[in-house]
This record gives structure tokens, sequence and C-alpha cells, in this order.
């Protein structure tokens, strides 16, 4: 739980939550119903709703799809 608080860097948890996931919709969940605490249980639970990989760069935390705000961080 201490490791992706952290990696959330004080932003909300759905930031890096994958919610395009077949995980997520077989839960049958809707996302404007969801509290913070359901998002961080849900992602423990299941990490498969995370979307990765998470990369930590000079403090700054980026999803690698993101790959050209990495470059452009410098």
């Amino acid at each position: 739980m201490d490791e992706l608080q952290d990696g959330l860097l004080g932003d909300d948890p759905s930031e890096l939550f994958s919610w395009r996931s077949p995980s997520f919709k077989k839960l049958g969940l809707e996302k404007s119903n969801m509290s913070v605490s359901e998002m961080l249980d849900l992602m423990i639970a299941e990490p498969r709703l995370i979307k990765r990989p998470i990369v930590m760069y000079q403090g700054k935390r980026f999803v690698t799809s993101e790959w050209k705000k990495i470059l452009r961080s410098d």
C-alpha cells in the first residue's frame, strides 16, 4: 500500500487506475461511483488494475505510455 501511495505522489489514484482493463470491466463497477479507498483496495487486490509500467524519474512519475514526456523532462 505504501509503495502504491508513494507512486501516486499525492495525486488521485484514478491517474494510475486502468479503467479500460478487462479486469475492471469484469467487476461491473461504475467509475463515477468509486471512492479513493475503493480504488486503492482494488489496485492492491488486482495489480492488473494499475497502469504500468510506472517509471519514477527525477522525482516525477510517468506511465511509460507517456515516454515523450520523459524525454522532455530533462
